[in-house]
Parts: C-alpha cells; structure tokens; sequence
C-alpha cells in the first residue's frame, strides 16, 4: 500500500522549569549562569509513536487533553523537530491546527485568503481564480473585505478551512477546530472531508469528538502519556478508551449510602452501579423534551430533541466537561456528543445551573434507547458524575437516514431555571 505519511519510531521531548527557575528577562539570562541550564531537564512528551497513512484514509487521534495529539499533528506538519525517529511526507499538505495561526489581522479576509492560499502551495494566480469558491463556501461574502480582527473565531475557522480545502491538499491535518463554528457549518465541513477523502486525500484528523471518528474514520488511534494504547477499527479502540476512563472513574467513586443514593420506581440511581463519579459535581435532574418544552419518553426518528441536565457544583473545580450518548439496551453507544474545547465550563464556585443540549435532527433506527448523561474532569481522566441507564427513549420508525452516529446539535448554559 502506498503510504502519504509514515512515521517511525517518533519520540519528542519538551524542556521542564522548575518554578521561580525560568527566565524572565533577557538581563537575568546574561548575567546569571545557572539560570541557563534550568531546562536542561527534558520531559517526554511520546515515544516510539509509529504509524502510516494511506492515500484516502482517514485516522482519527484521540486521547485526553495534554495526550500529545496536538504535538503529534504539528510534528507531522513540520512545526518542531522530533529528538528521535523519523516522519515522511509524501504530498501536498493542508494543516487546521491552530485557529489563527499565520493570521494577519489588520488584512482583509480576502487578503488572508490570498495568503493562506499561497503559503498552502497554490499559485497566486490559482487562488484568484478559486477566491470567489471560497468566500461562498465560507458564507462570509457580506465581510470578506474587513479586517481580520473584527470576525468571530467562527467565521475565522470558516475562512481557514475553505482556504485550505480548496488548495487540493493530499494530506490534511485537523486538530480540534471542527468544534468551532455553527452547527450547520460544521456538518459542511464533515460533508467536503468525506469528499476529500473519497478522492484520495489522506487526512489526520485530532479531536475529543467521538461521533466524528465513528463518522467518518478507517481507523483510530489511542494515545495516553506519550504512549500508543491501541490503533485499530475505531468502535474498538473507543471502547478501550471508555474502559480506561471507567476504570478510573469506578476508583474514585464512593461507596453507596442510603444518603448519596436516589431510588424510586422511575429512575433509580445507585453509586457503584448505575451512577458513577466523584460527586464534586452532582446531576440532580434530566429531562428529555421535544421542542415546546414537554417530556418525552418516545420520538420518532429524525425529529428534533433537547436534553436539559441541572447539576449542582459541591465542591468547587477548574474546568467541566459535558457529555451526553444514546446507547442500546445492550450497552452499545450509537451516539456521543460532549462540549466543545471552547465551551468547557469553569465550576470555580458553588451552586446550581442548567445545561440544554439541543439535537435537531436525531436519526437512530426503531427501538428502545437509553440517554447517558455525564460530567467529566477537564482533562477526561475520570467523570465527577456519571448517569448510565437510567433515562430510556422509545425511538418509532420514520423515513429516516441510517446513519446514526452524528447529529446536528448545539450547547446551551445557563443558570437554573433559566
């Protein structure tokens, strides 16, 4: 098989300072010589991380925050150098890895296009020439002209991947910036990375989507601490992902006491088995609603449904993630949606909120449903508070799309009762 990109035995290294022992200012760096060996010492960041990718293969990096997904994919795209190993490019390469990145903001949308289009290796001429494709697939042509600086991060992300889509990569790099946006643009961009990769675009994509990998990956890797955990059919390597984040989860969950346990006919929550987590954060309710706001207990296919979660923060943390998967009655995730990067919430005061996911169009096949609900540390180590089984759904039939495992939705926060 003839590969795009190969990569063998990679191994990268960043410089770790002690505190107070870093440099501040250019005078302390020339006047004080111990200060110039206080990075000397060196802290892995992954090791002996192999793999290649195909012409029109798609493969999925996953892993916690601080995993080194984001390292892997800048190594690949020639930001950095590896202290071992060796990385081999064969193509034209298009990179999403940082929103912003080679940006000018004083310029023009239209100008940063231009630019964008040239240092991804077209022709000046050749962007002139698909300028006009990428502002409309962008939908910015009422603000091509203004400045950078006064378009949103969204529309930012929507210049820039049109940008790069249009250069006719061979091989394209994708971290996180997917999540950035409206939700009818990025179901846009899912649609025209599948038809890359249909023509033969190879393409690394880096995310803590798991719908996206299901969507449209051959296959995924795992990596934990610099480590390859497992590289293979996507459903599997989730599924291993899930384990280790369970398994952690189960560690810190405390044992079941007739206080910390809610038990009635309707939905019975047991610490240790149906409800898992360290219980910094509490779900106190979830609602499954269409959208006038009245519960549901069935749906029928690809119609629109909104999950509320109340919860309550006990003891004060960073950062929060939330998640939320429709699972099978034999416990098999057919869809999981959690929070964005840019929306993970600070939980650094006490009190009660209310957070509404909104699926406006939920296709899953005819049969009974169970809604997990979670809330995860930031990093994705362990869940502060875990509902498994406990929120059934009828979903009837409809003419309705097979494919199951995205769908179209948005975030909502905000304070109890809102």
């Amino acid at each position: 098989m003839t590969y795009r990109v190969s990569v063998k035995g990679l191994c990268k290294t960043f410089p770790r300072y002690r505190g107070g022992d870093h440099i501040r200012t250019l005078r302390r760096w020339l006047t004080q010589k111990k200060l110039r060996s206080a990075a000397k010492e060196r802290v892995p960041v992954f090791a002996d991380i192999s793999f290649e990718l195909a012409a029109g293969e798609v493969l999925g990096v996953i892993g916690r925050n601080g995993a080194g997904k984001t390292t892997l994919l800048n190594l690949v795209g020639g930001v950095g150098e590896p202290d071992d190993g060796s990385i081999d490019v064969r193509g034209r390469l298009g990179a999403l890895l940082e929103l912003g990145a080679g940006s000018h903001p004083t310029l023009s949308g239209r100008d940063n296009a231009i630019i964008g289009g040239i240092i991804a290796g077209m022709k000046r001429r050749q962007v002139l020439e698909r300028i006009d494709d990428i502002v409309r697939f962008a939908e910015l042509e009422e603000h091509i002209d203004n400045p950078l600086r006064t378009y949103s991060s969204g529309m930012q992300m929507r210049l820039a991947f049109a940008t790069i889509v249009y250069a006719d990569p061979e091989i394209l790099l994708v971290d996180e910036v997917l999540s950035v946006g409206d939700i009818a643009f990025q179901q846009k961009c899912l649609a025209k990375i599948r038809s890359l990769r249909d023509e033969g675009c190879a393409i690394l994509l880096a995310t803590h989507d798991m719908s996206q990998v299901l969507e449209i990956c051959h296959r995924a890797m795992w990596i934990d601490d610099g480590r390859m955990m497992g590289m293979g059919n996507p459903v599997e390597i989730i599924e291993k992902y899930r384990e280790q984040m369970s398994i952690e989860t189960r560690r810190l969950t405390p044992p079941p006491t007739q206080e910390n346990n809610t038990v009635d006919d309707e939905s019975p929550l047991v610490l240790q088995k149906n409800r898992l987590g360290t219980q910094e954060i509490q779900i106190s309710e979830v609602d499954i609603q269409d959208t006038t706001g009245l519960t549901l207990s069935k749906i029928v296919t690809g119609h629109p449904v909104k999950v509320v979660i109340s919860y309550e923060v006990a003891v004060p943390v960073e950062e929060a993630i939330f998640s939320i998967s429709v699972s099978d009655e034999d416990g098999r995730v057919c869809l999981e949606l959690s929070t964005p990067p840019q929306k993970v919430l600070s939980m650094k005061s006490s009190g009660t909120a209310t957070v509404v996911l909104d699926i406006f169009q939920l296709d899953m096949r005819e049969g009974k449903y169970f809604v997990d609900v979670g809330i995860y540390e930031r990093d994705w180590r362990y869940a502060y508070d875990y509902h498994w089984h406990v929120y059934p759904i009828q979903v009837l039939p409809a003419s309705m799309n097979p494919d199951h495992r995205g769908a179209p939705h948005r975030w909502r926060f905000s304070d109890s009762g809102e």
